[in-house]
């Protein structure tokens, strides 16, 4: 159960792009961006590359502001 309405929204905004990206699961794998999202998720990167890198990682303007905002930035 999602106990942030918004942040659980947000979370499936990101899974949703990433699945219209890569069909299979092994796409999302071996995804750079994925793997750079998922490591700014777990606290890692700073602010600066974050924004520097955040259009090449193929979001919708939605997904980067649900990237932001999980991320706390």
């Amino acid at each position: 159960m999602c106990i942030d309405g918004l942040l659980c929204g947000c979370n499936n905004a990101l899974m949703k792009e990433f699945k219209a990206m890569y069909p299979d699961l092994k796409g999302v794998i071996d995804s750079t961006a994925a793997a750079r999202i998922n490591g700014y998720l777990g606290g890692n990167g700073s602010d600066a590359v974050l924004k520097e890198e955040l259009q090449s990682y193929g979001l919708s303007d939605a997904g980067n502001k649900a990237l932001l905002y999980l991320t706390g930035r």
